[in-house]
């Protein structure tokens, strides 16, 4: 690992043109033999359990692995699903918030208002609670970046005795965001990936079978368990919009980085346009909900200042139209909204399901895109500049939506019925019991 370390900084600064391609491809090369190696290591470690159950427990023991509040959202229908079967029992480890990268109680502050199953990752002496000795037969990890976690909590430790299940915190729309997900590091520990769409599943098949011990691991698309979620939050009150006294509603969601190669944010080209724009609408009311990092990282970054951070909130405090939301869920929060402007995100493929209309601010790659993804962006509405973001909106307000029909019929035909989808956490829970019977 140290000698692919050195190619990587000798790749990023030589500028001998010669040098650096022979660099690069000396590097892509011992890069791929170290990721066969630990990949083929990691499914050792995966037949080996599959053959020896390590724990000899009355119920399936859960651990649900929580690193942010908001991820509650993607676990917590297949939580009471298990919650209310005899056959399980569960506990729910709460770390440090890795969005804001405070090691603080904010994740079991949050858990253990919800339920009693809440424990907190570190003890008084400030040693960490061993996930071994909890004797779990699966654990589900709410993201999957093992730079996070503490050595112990690691997949390749915690898969020495554990399965390890991922359901992706994300609706992934392109392969670089389902790469990125689906990193090495930690995939190759993970047993069984619940699949957010199909390509995905069957994508992952393929990634999985070049490497040994693939028989070992499993890749299955039974539903995203958040959609459910959404659908049960459908009519119910939201906290974030007890401001607003119009009944057109809309919502930002700016990305965290101007990265254009992750997604790209408009959020320091639009915010004061926002708060002008509110100034002359009246009858609108806007909702900004900005990436749990975007302010982090615009400080950390110094494209923004802590005294212009400040301004900002005071702007939007002191408008009668205007709100940032902080609320952790959103679930209900969409479904009372009119209207979505956002950059790249997961939330938008969420927010979908609604079928109410989505102004999108990028521009789109659309080689990279997944499948199922491609007729879904086929049905935004796209601004180029926040021009295009106040026509647009004025003619949604006006009633001028016309991608809605299509918009409506191909959610219906991607997500399927309001029934079918609230069976997804139903299908999950009885595919851990069934593997569970047969391990």
């Amino acid at each position: 690992m140290m000698v692919i370390e050195e190619l990587r900084r000798f790749y990023h600064h030589n500028n001998n043109v010669a040098i650096v391609k022979t660099g690069y491809y000396v590097y892509k090369f011992l890069e791929r033999i170290y990721n066969t190696y630990t990949y083929h290591k990691a499914g050792i470690r995966l037949n080996k359990l599959s053959r020896n159950k390590i724990f000899s427990n009355k119920k399936i023991h859960i651990i649900f692995l929580m690193q942010e509040e908001s991820a509650w959202l993607k676990l917590k229908d297949i939580y009471d699903v298990m919650h209310e079967d005899e056959r399980f029992e569960i506990n729910i480890v709460c770390m440090s918030n890795c969005a804001t990268f405070e090691d603080d109680k904010a994740v079991y502050d949050y858990m253990k208002n919800i339920t009693s199953d809440a424990v907190y990752y570190k003890k008084n002496d400030g040693s960490y609670v061993d996930l071994k000795k909890l004797k779990p037969d699966y654990v589900f990890y709410s993201a999957p970046y093992n730079g996070y976690f503490p050595k112990e909590y690691r997949s390749d430790t915690v898969s020495q005795y554990a399965k390890i299940c991922f359901i992706p915190y994300a609706l992934s729309a392109n392969h670089v965001e389902d790469n990125i997900v689906l990193n090495m590091d930690f995939s190759k520990d993970v047993y069984c990936y619940y699949a957010e769409w199909e390509t995905a599943a069957k994508e992952n098949e393929i990634r999985m079978a070049k490497y040994l011990g693939s028989k070992y691991r499993r890749s299955v698309f039974l539903g995203y368990p958040v959609l459910s979620s959404l659908i049960r939050s459908k009519g119910k009150k939201s906290k974030s919009w007890m401001f607003s006294k119009n009944k057109f509603r809309v919502m930002w969601t700016p990305r965290w980085t101007t990265d254009i190669k992750i997604g790209g944010s408009h959020f320091l080209d639009y915010k004061d346009s926002f708060l002008k724009y509110a100034d002359q609408k009246d009858k609108f009311d806007f909702l900004f909900r900005p990436h749990p990092m975007t302010f982090s990282h615009f400080l950390g970054t110094g494209q923004m200042s802590q005294e212009e951070l400040d301004k900002y909130i005071k702007d939007c405090a002191v408008r009668d139209n205007t709100h940032i939301d902080t609320e952790n869920d959103y679930s209900a929060t969409i479904w009372q909204s009119s209207v979505l402007v956002s950059d790249y995100s997961s939330l938008i493929l969420e927010y979908f399901l609604t079928g109410k209309p989505i102004i999108y601010c990028q521009h789109i790659n659309r080689d990279d895109m997944l499948d199922d993804v491609l007729e879904i962006y086929d049905t935004f509405y796209y601004a180029y500049d926040f021009h295009d973001i106040k026509r647009h909106l004025q003619l949604i307000y006006e009633g001028d939506d016309p991608m809605r029909k299509k918009r409506i019929a191909v959610r219906n035909k991607i997500f399927g019925n309001e029934k079918d989808i609230l069976k997804i956490p139903e299908r999950i829970v009885e595919d851990i019991v069934n593997d569970y019977n047969n391990w």
